[in-house]
C-alpha cells in the first residue's frame, strides 16, 4: 500500500508548536486597526497580508463577501499559518460576484497553510484552488455551492491534506452548461495528497476525482453519497492509489467507486450499495489493481465489474456482492 498515512503525526505538530502572533478579523473591523480581538481588521486578505509563520487569523462570526482572497503567504513546516473559525463561530467566505481568480480562495504558490472550520461558497470556478501549493491542510471546512470544484489541487500542488470537511452541491452551474467533471474534491497532475474521513454528497458529476498523473493518494474513510455520477473516480494516467474503507453510496446516474486508465490501484474495504450501475468498476487497460475485502450491495447493475481490461493483473479476493440487480450482477 502507499505509506502516506501519517494524518496523525500531521496533526499532532499543530498542538506542538503555538502561534507566534495573533490576528482578529471581523466584519465589523477596519483593515486600519490593529488587529487585536478589541480592534479587528476587516478583511481576510489583509490579515494575510500581516501575517508571518507560525501566526494564526481568528476570524470572527459573519459572511465576508470578496472577489477573491489571494494567499501567496508560506509557512514554514514547524510554524504553519493558521485561518480559523473563532471559538466556533460561524464564518462564511463567499465569493461575491465574478471572483478574479475563479476562486472564492485562491492559495498560489503558498505552503504549510491550515484552514480551520471555516465555510466557504459561491466562487466562479473554486471555493479554494491551489496551484503549485505543498504541504497545506484543510480540515472542519464546510464547502458548498461553488461553480465547478468545493477544492481543486493544481499543477504539482503535492503533499495536501483535507479532512473531516463536508462538501456539497458543488459544480450545478458548471454542469448546466455542459462542464465536464465536476465535483466536491479534484486532484489534478498532483501528488501524495490525503484525502480522509470527508463527507461528499450531491455534487455535479463526481464527490472524488483524481485525474491526469495524480499519484501516490490515500483516499481514505470518506462517505460519497447522491452525487450526480461517481462516488470516487480516478482517470487518465493517475498511479499509486489507495481507495480504502469508504462508503460509496446512492449515487444518482454511474458508479460508487470507478478507477479507468489507472496503473497501481488498491480498492480494499469498501462498501459500496444502492448506486445507480455498478458498485465498483474497473476498466479500460488498468494495470496492477487489487480489488480486495469491499462489500458490495443493492446496486442496479453489478457489485464488482471489470469492463474492456486488456491489461492487468487485476486480482479480485475475499470480496462480498450480494443482492445487485442487473446484467453483471455480482462479480
Amino acid at each position: 500500500l502507499v505509506t502516506n498515512t501519517n494524518i496523525s503525526a500531521w496533526t499532532a505538530y499543530l498542538q506542538i508548536y503555538p502561534p507566534a502572533a495573533e490576528y482578529c478579523g471581523a466584519t465589523t473591523g477596519d483593515d486600519g486597526n490593529p488587529g487585536t480581538i478589541g480592534s479587528p481588521f476587516r478583511t481576510v486578505q489583509h490579515a494575510h497580508d500581516v501575517m508571518a509563520p507560525g501566526n494564526i487569523c481568528h476570524i470572527r462570526a459573519g459572511t465576508y463577501t470578496t472577489n477573491t482572497i489571494a494567499i501567496t503567504n508560506s509557512g514554514t513546516a514547524v510554524q504553519p499559518i493558521y485561518y480559523r473559525a473563532y471559538s466556533n463561530e460561524v464564518v462564511i467566505i463567499r465569493a461575491g460576484g465574478v471572483s478574479p481568480q475563479g476562486s472564492a480562495i485562491f492559495v498560489d504558490r503558498a505552503k504549510h497553510l491550515v484552514f480551520n472550520k471555516l465555510r466557504v461558497a459561491k466562487g466562479t470556478n473554486e471555493g479554494m484552488s491551489f496551484t503549485v501549493a505543498k504541504s497545506n491542510l484543510i480540515t472542519n471546512c464546510v464547502i458548498y455551492s461553488n461553480g465547478k470544484y468545493g477544492v481543486a489541487w493544481y499543477a504539482a500542488s503535492d503533499m495536501n491534506r483535507i479532512t473531516k470537511c463536508t462538501l456539497y452541491y458543488n459544480g450545478w452551474p458548471a454542469n448546466a452548461a455542459g462542464y465536464t467533471g465536476p465535483a466536491g474534491i479534484l486532484i489534478n497532475n498532483s501528488r501524495d495528497a490525503t484525502i480522509w474521513s470527508n463527507t461528499c454528497r450531491t455534487n455535479a458529476w463526481h464527490g472524488i476525482r483524481a485525474e491526469y498523473s495524480a499519484n501516490n493518494l490515500l483516499i481514505k474513510g470518506n462517505s460519497c453519497t447522491r452525487n450526480q455520477k461517481d462516488g470516487i473516480i480516478a482517470v487518465n494516467g493517475c498511479s499509486g492509489i489507495d481507495i480504502i474503507s469508504n462508503r460509496c453510496y446512492r449515487q444518482v446516474a454511474e458508479q460508487g467507486i470507478l478507477v479507468y486508465g489507472c496503473n497501481d490501484i488498491n480498492i480494499i474495504g469498501n462498501i459500496t450499495y444502492r448506486n445507480v450501475f455498478n458498485g465498483i468498476q474497473v476498466q479500460a487497460g488498468c494495470q496492477n489493481v487489487m480489488i480486495r475485502n469491499n462489500t458490495s450491495f443493492s446496486n442496479t447493475d453489478g457489485g464488482i465489474t471489470l469492463w474492456d481490461n486488456g491489461v492487468g493483473p487485476i486480482t479480485v479476493l475475499s470480496n462480498t456482492s450480494y443482492r445487485n440487480w442487473g446484467f453483471n450482477s455480482g462479480i
